[in-house]
């Protein structure tokens, strides 16, 4: 239900209906209010097409620190740019200095409403939602940004291009957290990111799916697997060493529940995260060698180029197979020759013993 934005409910320099922000968006209504925050909704000019805008309260934008997280809420956000994210699109400030993000414009119930309305449901159903939820929390720890505020009502069920059911999160009325390094926003190493506020609220979220209000107390538990089950407690266990420690290894826990998208979309949270817990599990990469030139005979074989063996480890080669050959026909000589005279330092010939006859005489070369 679209809210008419009248006076009682807005004032101190909010746009009204029929006014324009920086030229570029046309105000038709208020959607919501998201605690300092509110969202109207308005047209983009002159191609047309819906977009949300969330504007800080003019009451609220004479706080620095509320001002200067709200901007950097939505640089941050800003680079989430995933199917499965609600984007923001534009930032900015009215005339009366209250900041303002532009949003993706989305229509379609939460699955908070869904839980409460729908009852039941179809478990690889639910899987494959919330591996798309994950695909965008995913990307938002790549890039250092913990949500911290997810919750049911934070994820919204609509349709993709192709009509086909898609969960988009919601990262506006969100408290972020960063990694961050004199107050910059941070592209931290997926490792240096705490995930287990998300990790956790994903697992709530889950549960609450799994098990929903309004399928009842007399509902069969056997529905839901109990290896599912017990991946969805783990990750609300009190022990860290009990509970997951990223968004990649609760994904490749849930994975096998789902369809074939939910394993799709699996790979594709660890390939954004890189993610070491799964090397021993996960398909191995080739390393990557150096190319070799196009005239090198290597190349021209479609065979990995080997760099070659320095000239120490060559000589050193060599000297062992000319030892390990002189050592060989030695060993041959003997065990050809080994019965004929050989001749002496003084030009005698040595014959060997007899044991039975006499012993011949040495014959001296003329």
């Amino acid at each position: 239900m679209q809210h008419v934005i009248g006076p009682p409910r807005l004032d101190g320099g909010v746009p009204w209906p029929g006014e324009t922000i920086a030229g570029r968006y046309l105000v038709d209504g208020l959607c919501a209010r998201r605690g300092p925050a509110i969202v109207l909704r308005a047209s983009r000019l002159p191609a047309g097409g819906h977009v949300a805008i969330e504007v800080l309260e003019p009451e609220q934008a004479s706080h620095g620190l509320l001002v200067e997280q709200f901007l950097r809420e939505g640089e941050a956000a800003m680079r989430i740019r995933g199917e499965h994210a609600v984007r923001v699109l534009d930032e900015g400030r009215l005339e009366s200095g209250a900041p303002y993000l532009v949003l993706e414009y989305v229509e379609g119930p939460t699955l908070e409403e869904v839980a409460s309305q729908w009852g039941r449901l179809p478990v690889p159903a639910v899987i494959d939602w919330m591996l798309q939820a994950m695909e965008a929390i995913a990307q938002a720890h790549s890039f250092g940004v913990v949500h911290g505020e997810l919750t049911l009502d934070k994820m919204l069920l609509v349709r993709d291009h192709t009509g086909s059911p898609c969960i988009k999160v919601d990262f506006g009325q969100r408290k972020m957290t960063w990694e961050s390094v004199s107050g910059a926003v941070s592209s931290a190493a997926p490792g240096d990111v705490d995930a287990r506020p998300d990790v956790r609220a994903l697992g709530v979220a889950l549960l609450r799916l799994l098990f929903p209000p309004a399928a009842g107390a007399a509902a069969p538990r056997t529905s839901v697997p109990l290896d599912l089950e017990v991946a969805a407690r783990r990750c609300v266990a009190e022990r860290p060493d009990r509970a997951f420690a990223s968004v990649a290894e609760l994904a490749r826990a849930l994975a096998p529940f789902g369809t074939a998208a939910a394993l799709a979309s699996c790979e594709h949270i660890e390939d954004l995260l890189e993610d070491c817990t799964f090397e021993l599990t996960r398909r191995k990469r080739r390393p990557e060698l150096p190319e070799p030139s196009p005239d090198h005979p290597e190349a021209r074989r479609k065979r990995p180029y080997v760099a070659p063996a320095s000239g120490q480890v060559v000589l050193l080669a060599l000297v062992m197979l000319v030892a390990l050959g002189a050592a060989a026909f030695t060993a041959m000589y003997r065990s050809v020759h080994g019965d004929e005279a050989t001749p002496s330092v003084d030009g005698t010939e040595v014959r060997p013993t007899s044991p039975n006859g006499p012993q011949p005489q040495p014959r001296r070369a003329p």
